[in-house]
């Protein structure tokens, strides 16, 4: 849970009178005080929908969902994002690739800034892994990532892995 309360009015003390607080206009829009996120690996969506995902997600309140390892190609985007939003107002996959992917979706009323990918950290065509949503009158920004495994059956993938990290500290 994130404390996203930055109005000067309630975060002032009592005895303070000169909160400097200016009208914002469309931007003094009421936010909430707390957002709640659930990270998962859901090691395949399609199969974690098959198995009760949706109600899981019903059942675990939350505003906003990052899920990594999607394992979704291009042509399955639609169809996830439709059955994701029957719960949240706004969904993002970033995915193509049958081994990775990462998806944020939320429940707040604002629709966020989304970017993919990262300079020199992530194939944006190859293995999706970073995703980045900005939210603006909630003054919160969610960066997705699903980290490679080092895998040593696969060649090269500790060097793969080993630059992912590095260019993402």
């Amino acid at each position: 849970t994130v404390n996203t309360n930055t109005n000067p009015e309630t975060t002032a003390s009592a005895t303070n009178t000169n909160t400097n607080s200016k009208d914002l206009g469309p931007f003094q829009q009421q936010t909430p005080t707390e957002i709640t996120l659930l990270t998962l690996n859901v090691n395949g969506i399609r199969s974690a929908l098959e198995n009760g995902l949706l109600q899981f997600l019903q059942d675990n309140p939350h505003d906003i969902l990052v899920a990594t390892e999607l394992k979704l190609s291009e042509k399955s985007i639609p169809g996830i994002r439709q059955a994701l939003s029957q719960q949240y107002t706004t969904v993002e996959i970033h995915a193509g690739h049958n081994s990775s992917g990462v998806l944020i979706a939320s429940k707040l009323d604002e629709e966020p800034v989304f970017t993919t990918g990262m300079p020199h950290v992530d194939s944006t065509v190859e293995e999706p892994r970073v995703l980045t949503a900005s939210f603006h009158l909630t003054l919160i920004v969610i960066v997705a990532v699903y980290v490679p495994f080092n895998n040593p059956k696969t060649a090269n993938r500790d060097i793969y892995a080993a630059t992912f990290r590095q260019r993402l500290y």
